[in-house]
């Protein structure tokens, strides 16, 4: 049974209506307190700078949790068409941000998330016009004239392909994510390797019998390590953002959700202490336990971002620092009177809220945020306003404005999903500490969110007050934080008020 229990911060003093002369003018006052959008050091997911004049939008026929099914045949499906659009689109992304190109390319959304919807607008509102829709054997293979002096031909920009055999070896996935963005190579598998050899491709590196430590060991002096996607072999989403970025991409189950069949727990550590401090690890991996990954990301002082079904996020977040914008809605708790005779106050959080790939896939739905009962419980939900507000301005700006007049926001978690009491502890913990708090305080008072939860291994340890006092530290706006108790997620919440 979950219990509530309040614990005071060292420098939370108990208000007094009586300091207010006006409640009204002093109400107004409270809405007016927050901070204005700037680059305060508080962002740090990469960011795609430059503007593409047009995209094309990529056709996948099969949605989201089909597209990575293996068996197909067919060259326009399955897992081997999948990382052939993610690649193309990553590449031709890369080359936008390198001047080498002008037209960028977005995965199509075949479910109509509310979410793609507002983030293609979005694009619509910078400028960048869509060209058409074309399917990724034609974008890879088809030859087209400028249009508007915009050069819209796509396969002169690779340098051949990256070769992978996802049937008989899954890891050739994972190195291929690797390979394509250092030999500037789309991804083909073997299934369809002749059809893009017609074509004029040429293999600039073969994947087939390669393993993620081959990768490592072949490919680490040529990855960003300012961040770090951690995918399952039987995936492709976040592979356009990994190559876009350079990046490294892990799995820890060599068979996907299969951990008897071998994993790269050892490797997955020495990956993260090769990192740079507080950087951020997207995506999930399924079929192992938190400790084996999350624990871990924690553990070593950088940012985990769950995010494993998003896509299009170079586009998503493209000049995200710009385009900032939106606040909660907040009501001044000074005003309430809990001592009214006969009241007695009851408050709901709903928890999930640093979970990126759920606010992109389905969390503003009627079941959730926009249910016509959630203003009556005057709900709170949680949102991962750091993380979605680079991720996805769009999706975020959408959601503070249907923010129902009854309801709260809650800043979940503070900088990622880490567990507050180990948080840097095999790094520098205290350095950790003093940058993501001040971080989180950032993109709070900007966005107007004066409540903050964490999560932690045991909620009422001396580490943990630590972390608690060093968010109330950061942030002069914040009213209180929900302490999480993992137990393995969530069994018990202490209020605390700073």
């Amino acid at each position: 049974m979950s219990t509530l229990s309040f614990t005071g911060c060292d420098n939370y003093e108990s208000p007094n209506p009586m300091d207010y002369q006006n409640e009204e003018e002093e109400a107004s006052l409270y809405l007016e307190q927050y901070d204005p959008f700037k680059d305060e050091g508080q962002y740090w997911h990469p960011e795609m700078r430059v503007k593409p004049k047009k995209y094309w939008n990529c056709v996948e026929v099969i949605p989201v949790g089909s597209r990575n099914e293996l068996g197909q045949t067919e060259k326009i499906r399955g897992l081997q068409y999948h990382l052939l659009c993610q690649s193309l689109a990553g590449l031709t992304n890369r080359a936008v941000e390198q001047g080498k190109s002008e037209v960028g390319v977005w995965l199509h959304d075949h479910s109509g998330k509310e979410s793609y919807k507002v983030s293609k607008q979005a694009l619509e509102n910078m400028g960048i016009k869509e060209q058409g829709m074309q399917s990724g054997l034609e974008l890879a293979r088809n030859d087209y004239g400028p249009d508007n002096g915009v050069a819209l031909q796509l396969k002169d920009l690779f340098d051949g392909y990256v070769l992978t055999d996802v049937e008989n070896n899954p890891e050739s996935n994972i190195v291929a994510s690797i390979a394509s963005h250092v030999h500037n190579s789309i991804i083909v598998d073997v299934r369809d390797k002749e059809y893009y050899e017609e074509a004029g491709y040429e293999m600039t590196y073969d994947a087939t019998t390669k393993t993620t430590q081959d990768a490592w060991n072949e490919f680490k002096d040529k990855c960003n390590n300012k961040a770090l996607v951690v995918m399952p072999v039987q995936t492709g989403e976040l592979r356009e953002f990994a190559i876009k970025n350079n990046l490294f991409v892990i799995n820890l189950n060599k068979e996907f959700n299969n951990p008897s069949a071998g994993q790269n727990v050892a490797l997955f550590e020495e990956v993260l202490n090769w990192l740079e401090p507080n950087s951020p690890v997207y995506g999930w991996e399924q079929g192992v336990g938190e400790d084996q990954f999350v624990d871990k990301v924690s553990q070593s002082g950088n940012i985990m971002v769950p995010s494993d079904w998003s896509y299009n996020t170079s586009l998503t977040s493209i000049l995200y620092k710009e385009r900032q914008a939106g606040m909660a809605k907040v009501l001044n708790p000074q005003f309430i009177d809990f001592e009214e005779e006969g009241k007695k106050y009851v408050s709901y959080y709903l928890s999930d809220g640093d979970n990126i790939q759920w606010m992109m896939n389905g969390f503003d739905g009627s079941d959730y945020y926009t249910h016509p009962e959630a203003n009556d419980m005057k709900m709170s939900f949680g949102l991962p306003v750091d993380n979605l507000s680079m991720m996805a301005p769009a999706m975020m700006q959408s959601l503070f404005e249907g923010q129902a007049s009854k309801t709260s926001l809650v800043q979940t978690f503070g900088g990622g999903y880490t567990y507050a009491d180990n948080l840097g502890e095999s790094a520098n913990r205290l350095e950790n500490l003093k940058y993501i708090s001040e971080a989180t305080a950032s993109h709070m008072r900007q966005h107007r969110v004066k409540v903050l939860a964490l999560i932690a291994k045991d909620v009422r340890s001396t580490q943990s007050k630590e972390a608690y006092q060093a968010y109330v530290d950061a942030n002069d706006q914040l009213e209180g934080i929900i302490a999480v108790q993992y137990s393995p997620y969530a069994e018990e919440r202490v209020i605390l008020f700073g």
